[in-house]
């Protein structure tokens, strides 16, 4: 699966919702490989042609203007959204800055909205039919964004920093582990920003205080699992992630010994005296806010839980997965998919294909040759980014237990050749052959979420469309060309392949239907497990932890599975629309390179402007 990590600023909610997606995450259930009937699973694209006509340089002008003016408000917002958006401010005109890991304070909701109400007003003052092509796509995914976030302005203390899968917690860590020194006046940065740790993670606790105010505050079981993630962090601090790659990044800077003792010794001090004490007063104040989850039902606790949380949920829906589809539908859309997908491997499965499924001795271990194999296999139909480099790295121990099991990080816009996909030993160990790790990196690397974000980037230059993102288009692209590459693994006959991909996407769609279940329509613990039991055979203790162990990832981040199923079965459907569209003249290299090129924003918009 994977989730994206947004990074929130001291700003208005508006700004919220354009945050940068900085990691990509493969997580535990993984889908599979057939093209969606339209007409059966109820996703039915359109393909119209955006309004075109010759651009007005004057409205142009004023329309860049005002994105840039909202880009240099978001990077600037917090240095590591600054720092993984731009290799070089410089070159943008950005040199004065504050040093700051940004906010989650609460802010003056009046005020907020007041801000979005402006933008939005700033926003229809400007001509859309005087705009050229690729500005109208921008126009239009800026006017949705801004138009969601005013019309759920109530809702603004649902979002949680602390999630269980891609927590502030989490994932600070690793943004700092990766933060890259391309100058010295990146570690003194860096430095600066370890020091910022206690107040960024006040600023939360009083976010997380306000939450618990308005009676929307996590459950027990959540805060319990998010202070073991805290704990995580400060178990080995000899071994802290941010220490042992210190040296690796300081290294590429010239800099004398003595400078680079220096900056060790600062590091060091800088994690024991800033970073430690943070982790800590964290779980001291998520300890002392526990039991403020009185709103909850005892035995209910997804989403809907919360007052507005059915509301919450299908915000989630249009704003993440990018989908206008409701709850209900989707239902009838997975179901429908999972039957079928059931009907398939009902045919395929047999002796040999379950004999060929468990020989794992042709397997390919290597990351470095799988990641080649892929990138060679992916040509056919996907488009090339050559003179990409790429470095694959494995989780450190400490933190194996509360990270995914794979993730893909995004460079700077400025610096996108570079490239970071790490790995987690304890689910692939070294050396070790394992049944889904060329899926994983099809998903993490090519044709996945590396190619996409380079690819990307190489298409569009407009530097606030490097901010907007949607989780249901990255995550539904890596999740969709996972299933094809299936069909590439030497090892595995086409059945084989066909009965592997048919059950890991029937699997995420029972993942998707659980979500809804658990998120939307309240399921118990106990609904949940009688769901599992009519798919699996489970002994009763398996059944109780497995129960258990779903319901936490699904409470811990709501509607996130719907990302991969739902992202990836838009994908198929609009592929299959422009298919059926073309016939003969289909061209899965051109639609492959047409949709990367528009680049994220939700299907009901990507759909407009495929040709």
């Amino acid at each position: 699966m994977h989730s994206n990590i947004q990074r929130p600023a001291a700003t208005a909610k508006l700004t919220a919702l354009l945050l940068a997606v900085m990691l990509l995450f493969a997580g535990c259930a993984k889908p599979g490989n057939t093209n969606v009937s339209s007409e059966s699973e109820g996703i039915v694209p359109s393909i119209e042609a955006p309004e075109t006509q010759a651009a007005d340089e004057e409205t142009v002008a004023a329309f860049e203007e005002l994105c840039n003016d909202l880009f240099l408000e978001i990077a600037t917002s917090s240095t590591i959204n600054l720092h993984y958006t731009l290799a070089d401010p410089a070159a943008y005109g950005i040199e004065d800055y504050e040093v700051t890991l940004g906010s989650w304070e609460p802010a003056d909701e009046e005020a907020e909205d007041d801000e979005d109400q402006a933008f939005y007003d700033e926003l229809k003052s400007i001509d859309r039919a005087k705009l050229d092509s690729q500005n109208q796509i921008t126009y239009d995914i800026l006017l949705d964004y801004v138009e969601t976030s005013l019309d759920n302005a109530d809702l603004t203390l649902y979002q949680e920093p602390l999630t269980t899968t891609s927590g502030e917690h989490q994932t600070l860590p690793i943004l700092m582990a990766e933060y890259a020194f391309y100058s010295e006046q990146d570690v003194q940065d860096y430095l600066a920003l370890i020091q910022d740790f206690p107040a960024y993670f006040e600023t939360i606790l009083h976010y997380e205080q306000a939450r618990a105010d308005a009676g929307i505050f996590m459950s027990d079981h959540t805060v319990d699992t998010v202070i073991s993630q805290c704990q995580d962090f400060l178990n080995d601090p000899e071994n802290n992630i941010m220490r042992t790659t210190f040296a690796d990044r300081i290294a590429v800077l010239e800099l004398s010994e003595e400078q680079i003792a220096d900056y060790t010794k600062q590091n060091d001090e800088a994690i024991t005296n800033y970073a430690v004490p943070a982790y800590e007063s964290l779980i001291q104040g998520l300890t002392a806010l526990k039991n403020s989850a009185d709103n909850l039902d005892e035995d209910v606790t997804g989403i809907c839980s919360l007052p507005s949380g059915q509301e919450y949920y299908e915000y989630l829906l249009r704003s993440d997965v990018g989908t206008d589809k409701t709850p209900e539908e989707l239902k009838d859309i997975l179901n429908a998919r999972m039957q079928k997908d059931a009907m398939g491997i009902s045919l395929l499965y047999n002796d040999e294909t379950t004999a060929d499924m468990n020989d794992t001795s042709d397997l390919m271990t290597d990351p470095e040759e799988i990641l080649v194999d892929l990138r060679n296999k992916a040509l056919e139909e996907f488009p090339s980014v050559d003179g990409t480099n790429y470095d694959v790295k494995y989780v450190p121990t400490a933190l194996e237990d509360s990270t995914s099991p794979a993730f893909y990080l995004v460079p700077p816009m400025d610096h996108s050749d570079d490239n970071v996909i790490y790995i987690n030993g304890k689910q692939y160990p070294a050396g070790e052959a394992a049944s889904d790790l060329y899926s994983t990196l099809a998903h993490e690397g090519y044709p996945g979420h590396l190619l996409q974000s380079v690819y990307f980037n190489r298409s569009n230059s407009t530097p606030i469309r490097h901010l907007l993102s949607c989780s249901g288009y990255v995550e539904g692209w890596a999740t969709y060309v996972e299933f094809q590459s299936y069909l590439w693994e030497d090892c595995y006959s086409s059945a084989t392949a066909n009965l592997m991909s048919k059950n890991q996407e029937a699997t995420l769609c029972l993942y998707g239907l659980m979500d809804i279940g658990v998120n939307y329509e309240g399921w118990t613990q106990e609904e949940l497990a009688s769901f599992l039991s009519d798919y699996f055979d489970f002994s009763d203790a398996e059944l109780a932890e497995a129960t258990q162990e779903i319901f936490d990832l699904l409470v811990g981040e709501p509607a996130n599975y719907l990302n991969y199923i739902v992202g990836c079965l838009e994908w198929q459907a609009l592929r299959d629309s422009v298919e059926q569209e073309k016939g003969s003249a289909f061209s899965a290299l051109d639609f492959h390179e047409q949709a990367l090129a528009i680049g994220p924003c939700p299907f009901y918009l990507l759909k407009n402007y495929i040709r």
